[in-house]
């Protein structure tokens, strides 16, 4: 079995067998939905029957076989569902190649393109904040509150466990003003406590645990944590959520999961708060699935403070506090919304 990682079309076309100089592939019509008119008529133009030999354009015998069950299970994993199948199709190395790169360029196009991951790093006001989020998501129905994130003093040389989690924040991919943002983010769930801080013995722990909806739970133990994985039922290569899928717990190691559930990293994670905090430049996606998906109960997005803005002169920094509106009433989220305008 190729993996098609090599060619790029494991996106959207399921199996490909190398059979000398051709490929065997499996295509469900769920898959067409993915392709633009270029790699439609790649397929239909180069894709051979495997019955007539003519191609898919010229084809008009009725050949089929049934899918083998590793990809009826895969295709089922990754698009929520395999009956769909429309037949088994052979095709050349190069032309595979060439359908396989346009597919691969099909795909990226629709996660780059759909509004849920749109991603901002700086927005005016709260209005702006509703709007974006409205665009889309119009019917997320949730409760969006502005609050104050005090932008928090870097810890003494003697506070040795709160400089161990200072410095945990700044990586090197990440600049100085998201790391910034996220020791404040950590200072306000903590109160600037070290005891809260479950320090991950690797750089992106996942843990498994079970939320009550959508969403699988993949979160570090109570406590506050940074980079922690997170899984929403839906086509990982596209970024498109699932409705009404199924929770699912598993070891970590079996990769099948992953085809079905688009894993996403937390900037902050409060086990005691059952929340996320995203800082700087994030997506809508990143904001309303976790909540909607029951994952966690709330969403906080620090923007980064904009053009002028001035970190080390600066007493707080505006965020969005995002939760079902019977949420707000919850006793761990009183301290947060007294910071609300």
């Amino acid at each position: 079995m190729d993996g098609l990682s090599v060619h790029g079309a494991k996106k959207v076309m399921i199996v490909a067998l190398d059979e000398g100089n051709k490929y065997y592939f499996y295509l469900f019509r769920s898959h067409l939905d993915f392709m633009s008119k270029i790699s439609l008529r790649l397929l239909i133009n180069k894709g051979e029957c495997i019955g007539c030999k003519e191609t898919l354009k010229n084809c008009e015998c009725d050949y089929c076989e049934e899918p083998d069950m590793v990809a009826r299970l895969f295709q089922c994993e990754v698009y929520g569902r395999g009956d769909d199948f429309s037949g088994r199709y052979m095709i050349g190395v190069d032309d595979w190649r060439e359908l396989a790169g346009s597919m691969r360029h099909d795909i990226n196009q629709i996660a780059e393109n759909s509004p849920i991951n749109k991603r901002k790093g700086v927005i005016k006001n709260k209005q702006h904040v509703v709007e974006w989020l409205n665009s889309a998501y119009g019917d997320h129905s949730l409760a969006i509150k502005k609050i104050h994130v005090p932008l928090s003093d870097l810890p003494g040389k003697r506070q040795r466990k709160l400089t161990k989690i200072y410095n945990a924040c700044f990586r090197n991919s990440e600049s100085s003003e998201h790391s910034i943002l996220k020791w404040s983010g950590y200072c306000l769930l903590s109160g600037g406590d070290p005891k809260y801080f479950d320090y991950p013995a690797c750089s992106n722990p996942i843990i498994w645990g079970r939320s009550r909806g959508g969403g699988l739970k993949v979160l570090a133990e109570d406590g506050i944590n940074f980079e922690v994985t997170y899984a929403i039922p839906g086509n990982r290569y596209s970024k498109t959520p699932r409705q009404g899928a199924g929770v699912i717990t598993i070891c970590e190691m079996y990769h099948g999961f992953w085809n079905s559930h688009i894993q996403k990293v937390a900037d902050i994670y409060s086990g005691q708060h059952n929340l996320i905090v995203e800082c700087g430049a994030t997506s809508p996606f990143s904001l309303i699935e976790p909540v909607i998906k029951n994952v966690v109960d709330a969403t906080v997005w620090v923007p980064f403070g904009g053009k002028g803005f001035d970190y080390k002169q600066e007493q707080c920094v505006e965020a969005y506090f995002i939760t079902k509106p019977e949420s707000l009433k919850k006793r761990v989220y009183k301290r947060l919304l007294s910071m609300s305008t």
